[in-house]
């Protein structure tokens, strides 16, 4: 039924809500988007696709809380491999695989991105170790005072 209201107002998702009224119309716009248009693949993803996903997502994110530009992903996807993947297949294979890694190995990749940015923060190590000799210049003190 939604196909055939496509076909008369296509893009018009508020045109289709009135003439189907128990949905809205942006659930139209995801029921649309990421299941229902023709152009959509709906294949699993295959390993090139999965790589691609990967090294994207690395390239493009800058810090781990980034946010992921998925609409650019998917126009990626699309002129690589000529396949339109729906926004929702392509988070379901991200996100599951984010949730997979250890927490200590989150922990680890965060603190080595913080360790990276403070290297570019601070180019001269020198700052760096003084920052922790006068730390431990404090810490000093205080241990030999109990």
């Amino acid at each position: 039924m939604l196909k055939k209201e496509w076909e008369n107002h296509p893009n018009n998702f508020k045109m289709i809500s009135k003439r189907i009224p128990q949905y809205n119309a942006k659930q139209i716009r995801q029921r649309w988007k990421n299941h229902l248009d023709p152009n959509l693949c709906h294949d699993p993803l295959d390993e090139a696709e999965k790589s691609f996903i990967i090294q994207w997502v690395k390239a493009n994110q800058t810090t781990p809380n980034a946010t992921i530009h998925w609409k650019d992903l998917i126009s990626a996807m699309k002129n690589r491999f000529g396949k339109l993947r729906s926004e929702n297949k392509i988070k379901n294979f991200w996100y599951p695989k984010q949730r997979s890694l250890k927490p200590e190995n989150r922990i680890e990749q965060e603190i080595q991105q913080e360790v990276d940015y403070e290297r570019t923060e601070y180019d001269d190590r020198n700052d760096i170790t003084s920052l922790q000799l006068s730390y431990e210049s404090l810490l000093l003190p205080i241990l030999s005072y109990t």
